[in-house]
């Protein structure tokens, strides 16, 4: 099935839900959802080959998000 997501995306989606991630114990399967997990601590290897944020630029964007909220309750 043609979705217009690479492959290699498409592949480590299925890494993250059906294979073992270090550290845990077994797949997370389908858990209907983030809300019902905690922080893993554990990413695929795609994902964790990427590099993290600036700790100023995480805190940028979430006041960033924090502000568009506001703006859009108050309009």
């Amino acid at each position: 099935m043609k979705t217009g997501v690479p492959e290699t995306y498409l592949r480590d989606n299925s890494l993250l839900f059906f294979d073992t991630l270090p550290g845990r114990q077994a797949p997370l399967g389908s858990p209907g959802g983030a809300a019902h997990l905690s922080p893993l601590g554990v990413d695929t290897e795609l994902v964790a080959s990427h590099p993290q944020a600036e700790p100023h630029a995480q805190a940028t964007c979430l006041l960033s998000q924090r502000l568009r909220r506001e703006h859009l309750e108050h309009a």
